[in-house]
């Protein structure tokens, strides 16, 4: 990347820095609130008319005009904060880059104007059950659109849906009717998610943006690293929290981050994540095999998962209250481990790749 890139690259992440800590930093509890807070939707909106979300398109849009790649360093910037609304993010960044590569030009300066947009950061490629469907002519749809996240507070959505057995891509447009109420999900709460019942939706609202599984392997594949980033930026500012509580907390004398057994704690919280961040750094490169991205946000997500609950552990009893931010971090790694499909389903796909030749 030439000098001219780096000085863009850190004046975008510079500037969303200031924005999650103007905007976010101070209202992390109030948008965790069950099952999701209207300041959510408030703060999104307001990344979006900010232009912050312009980073991947071209500048003929007024974008930047950088890679879909980029939106691993905006989110781990904005994941540490909250996790929760850097997911919120990635399901807008997912559903504008499917816009942009496969629909018209008209297409994408009417969506520009709105925001946010939903997409279903659950599903995972390949999950082909349970999925809804459009007919071989695409006037009828039926069926529901499960987990779609931002989908309580969106205008448009991009889902996946079956049109005679194969999968696409489609664009939604969600009337009132349509947009779905909040489901409950342990953590991430600031990026609601909603099941879209496709039968309240006319089909003159649907359009097919493109078909065939290998489209929806390229966007996945081109957001595993942002994915991890989120699960990453999580880990990290428990690890952080946690040692500074233990700076300021004295027990018999002397600061609890004294004792040897907390020190061990903190140490392998933060020798896990210095390792996983070097290896997320080189999957930026991408040139490197998505099923590797893949992998790497399994493994980060069990990490995260386990040292955010130490994370909790360290703080003591007050580790478990809502006063303190560690048990949201917990929740939130849990919840984000699940991003782009559920760890054991993403394990047997790699497997059955290599055991059976393909998915």
């Amino acid at each position: 990347m030439n000098s001219v890139n780096n000085e863009i690259v850190k004046a975008v992440l510079d500037t969303v820095e200031r924005f999650a800590s103007r905007e976010i930093a101070d209202e992390v509890f109030e948008i965790d609130k069950y099952p999701y807070s209207d300041y959510a939707a408030k703060a999104l909106k307001g990344a979006v008319e900010a232009g912050l979300l312009l980073t991947t398109v071209p500048e003929e849009y007024g974008g930047t005009g950088m890679p879909p790649n980029m939106w691993a360093r905006i989110l781990e910037k904005v994941a540490y904060v909250d996790a929760g609304f850097a997911a919120g993010l990635m399901a807008h960044a997912m559903a504008l880059q499917a816009i942009l590569d496969h629909a018209d030009k008209r297409v994408v300066e009417d969506i520009l104007e709105k925001a946010p947009l939903a997409y279903p950061i659950y599903h995972r490629v390949g999950d082909m059950e349970n999925m809804p469907e459009l007919s071989p002519d695409g006037t009828t749809v039926s069926g529901r659109a499960k987990m779609i996240a931002n989908a309580p507070v969106a205008q448009k959505a991009v889902i996946v849906a079956l049109r005679e057995d194969e999968p696409c891509l489609c664009l939604v447009h969600l009337t009132d009717e349509a947009r779905p109420e909040p489901i409950e999900t342990l953590g991430l709460r600031a990026c609601p998610v909603g099941d879209i019942v496709m039968d309240k939706i006319d089909a003159a609202d649907i359009s097919v943006l493109v078909r065939g599984k290998k489209a929806i392997d390229a966007l996945h594949g081109s957001f595993y690293s942002s994915a991890t980033a989120i699960i990453l930026s999580t880990l990290k500012a428990s690890t952080d929290y946690a040692i500074e509580y233990g700076r300021e907390r004295y027990q018999g004398g002397q600061a609890i981050s004294n004792h040897t057994q907390l020190r061990i704690m903190y140490s392998t919280m933060q020798v896990e994540h210095k390792s996983l961040s070097l290896a997320w750094d080189k999957s930026l490169d991408p040139e490197v095999d998505p099923e590797a991205c893949m992998a790497l946000k399994i493994l980060t997500g069990e990490h995260a998962i386990r040292g955010t609950t130490d994370g909790v552990q360290l703080l003591g009893g007050y580790g478990y209250t809502m006063e303190y931010p560690q048990e949201k971090r917990m929740r939130d790694a849990r919840q984000a481990s699940e991003l782009l499909g559920s760890p054991p389903r993403q394990k047997m796909a790699l497997i059955n790749g290599m055991l059976d030749g393909g998915d």
